[in-house]
């Protein structure tokens, strides 16, 4: 029985580097996933200024 002990607590201590190691790609996948969200956000918002800006001179100009 302590042999087994011994085992499964090795085990586990030899996963947890790779746990840690996942957990920080999960991490950095979703703070990729994020900054592309926020990319295109701001893409959005840049074409509507533009869109908004052309309409306004436009108006003015006719």
């Amino acid at each position: 029985m302590a042999k087994r002990v011994q085992v499964v607590t090795a085990e586990l201590k030899k996963q947890q580097p790779v746990q840690k190691a996942e957990k920080k790609v999960r991490s950095i996948a979703q703070a990729r996933a994020l900054y592309e969200l926020i990319v295109g956000i701001h893409d959005n918002c840049q074409q509507a200024r533009e869109y908004v800006s052309s309409r306004v001179t436009s108006f003015w100009t006719d």
